[in-house]
């Protein structure tokens, strides 16, 4: 490929990546940042168990680090009812923020980007035949893929590991499957 079609290429694939992605900021406007009230700090409130660990504003030792803070802090990070209210209080911050506007707008903006950026890899494997403008297409549905997961992280950390693993896996298998197609000579 002559370095014109490499330029254009690549030209091509930053720009549709970044024209997909600011075109759905500007029609699908997330909410504000914010944060929501939500009451699970509240609801398990994991810091009370380590209070005894905090120094008293009166005491002579204000080193830090502080050996005695550290120990009992360690000490008590480790007891089954400290990481039973921690797992509690994660699991409900997930709920909740299932629930919140940001998360919806996120949900819906990861899948209008990943059907954009199928099109986008379709487009340059199958419909298009001019070399520079195909390998940009299909840079700008990779891009797009890589922008959905960072613009929607909200709704993408929200997924199980294997879940995740499954997704990063079958669209590294849909590339592999298009550079055999599309550049097997």
């Amino acid at each position: 490929m002559k370095l014109s079609r490499i330029l254009l290429s690549i030209g091509i694939a930053l720009l549709f990546a970044l024209f997909v992605g600011y075109a759905l900021y500007v029609f699908y406007e997330p909410p504000k940042y914010y944060i929501e009230p939500g009451n699970c700090s509240i609801q398990y409130n994991c810091d009370n168990m380590t209070a005894m660990c905090y120094p008293e504003k009166n005491a002579s030792s204000t080193e830090f680090p502080n050996p005695a803070y550290d120990a009992c802090m360690t000490n008590i990070q480790q007891k089954p009812e400290y990481i039973q209210c921690m797992e509690s209080r994660d699991k409900c911050d997930d709920a909740f923020i299932k629930t919140t506007q940001r998360y919806k707008n996120a949900q819906v903006s990861f899948f209008i980007l990943i059907a954009i950026a199928i099109l986008a890899l379709i487009a340059g494997t199958f419909v298009i035949n001019v070399e520079g403008v195909s390998s940009g297409l299909i840079g700008g549905g990779i891009l797009t893929i890589i922008w959905s997961l960072i613009y929607t992280r909200v709704f993408w950390v929200t997924w199980g590991k294997y879940v995740k693993l499954l997704a990063l896996f079958a669209v590294l298998v849909l590339l592999f499957y298009i550079g055999f197609k599309k550049f097997r000579k």
